[in-house]
């Protein structure tokens, strides 16, 4: 039976992190949690689910900045002390999901997997309140139906899920693409739900001053979320935007690709 692992670093993430770990649960997905120095009651929250589906919950300390390179070789690590056949990269405001209606995730894995493919690309759906309410809350997943299909560069782009022992490295690739040889690609795109704002009040909160670290500037990463105002923050519809009939509809559309996030509308 094939195995897989989510790799989830948070950091604050009490209003995502119950939702995240139902979903990784329901979907057969082991996790290991590493909170990047919390100090909300994401912990505590996560806490409710070790022997559940959650096997363990790591610290990595927070220097005062946002550090992606720090969160991707702590990951690193983890992957060369775990058991499972697949790891995932995984952050707490999203859904990652097989394409097929019923079908889970462990079970999209492993079809993959049963055909000699050993990375899976996802197409990120992201999904913002396009009702001018605050949907701030932990049973949001219900009521944000409203989503635009991201893609600012070319597929494949978000490699989140991988063969461990494929010796593949996401570091490089600030956790969206892989390095390494001998990539075989599931020809199938999984999905991805990203839950990035809930509110405009959510997504100042979140953006507004988040300090990043200087190796991630100097590679060129984060480059549409530094020095953001509280006005572009302000959640706007776009005309792409699309509405899922269901909370566990999986009829995405992909023909009306926008190439930048809402704050840059």
């Amino acid at each position: 039976m094939t195995t897989a692992v989510a790799l989830l670093t948070v950091r604050n993430e009490s209003v995502h992190i119950r939702r995240c770990l139902r979903d990784f649960i329901d979907e057969g997905i082991d996790i290991i949690l590493v909170d990047h120095d919390s100090t909300d009651d994401t912990v505590a929250k996560a806490r409710e689910f070790l022997g559940e589906g959650l096997l363990a919950i790591e610290r990595l300390p927070w220097t005062g900045v946002y550090s992606l390179p720090d969160r991707l070789a702590a990951q690193r690590s983890i992957i060369q002390s775990v058991g499972h056949d697949w790891v995932i990269h995984a952050d707490a405001d999203e859904w990652l999901s097989a394409p097929q209606e019923n079908v889970r995730l462990i079970d999209g894995i492993a079809s993959a997997d049963g055909a000699g493919f050993n990375c899976i690309n996802f197409n990120e759906f992201v999904f913002i309140p396009d009702d001018g309410r605050s949907h701030y809350h932990e049973e949001y997943r219900s009521e944000l139906l409203s989503y635009y299909f991201f893609r600012p560069v070319p597929t494949p782009r978000l490699m989140r899920a991988w063969k461990r022992d494929s010796g593949f490295d996401n570091c490089s690739g600030a956790g969206h693409t892989l390095s390494g040889s001998n990539l075989r690609l599931c020809p199938e795109t999984f999905l991805l739900r990203h839950y990035i704002a809930l509110s405009s009040e959510h997504a100042r909160a979140k953006y507004l001053g988040r300090p990043y670290s200087k190796e991630a500037v100097a590679m060129g990463w984060h480059g549409n979320r530094l020095n953001l105002t509280a006005e572009a923050l302000e959640i706007r519809r776009c005309d792409r935007m699309q509405r899922l009939p269901h909370v566990t509809s999986k009829a995405f559309r992909t023909d009306l690709p926008v190439e930048k996030h809402f704050w840059q509308w």
